[in-house]
């Protein structure tokens, strides 16, 4: 098995080390494929609306293969989401079956989640290809905005 080379900062022959360093990763296997981020097919649900026009803010997934490593994005930012005081279930919005299907066939090994808002707790859940925001809180604005960034690795 190849070991992984550190590469110092303005050290000669980089490339190589680094293209080295690519194939070790993948075993041998340079496969490297990128859906690019993927907005089409994703539906905001219970008038939520993209926060802004900032293009990370627009609800979106992207799937990445780099040797044996496959991993999955679903970011987005909205806002006009409408909850009383307490924790409540609303559903923000539905991805293309591409998604379900690809968390169907990979085992995930490792996941982060990240989600931005002020003063609210939320946390998100998967149902059929649905993206399901749990929120506790005093209150949500119509002008409240939530972030979301998930990341699974298989």
């Amino acid at each position: 098995m190849t070991e992984i080379q550190k590469i110092d900062a303005g050290q000669s022959g980089w490339d190589k080390i680094f293209n080295e360093n690519f194939l070790a990763i993948g075993n041998g296997n340079s496969t490297f494929t990128d859906t690019g981020r993927i907005a089409d097919g994703v539906t905001l649900l219970n008038g939520t609306s993209v926060y802004s026009e900032f293009p990370g803010d627009e609800p979106s997934f992207r799937i990445i293969q780099m040797g044996t490593l496959n991993m999955m994005k679903i970011c987005g930012a909205v806002k006009g989401i409408t909850a009383s005081k307490g924790t409540v279930n609303v559903n923000i919005a539905t991805f293309p079956k591409q998604i379900a299907d690809w968390l169907a066939t990979h085992q995930t090994v490792n996941t982060h989640f990240f989600t931005s808002s002020l003063g609210i707790i939320t946390s998100w859940v998967w149902r059929d290809s649905t993206l399901e925001l749990q929120i506790t809180s005093d209150e949500i604005q119509e002008d409240t905005w939530i972030g979301f960034n998930y990341v699974f690795i298989a």
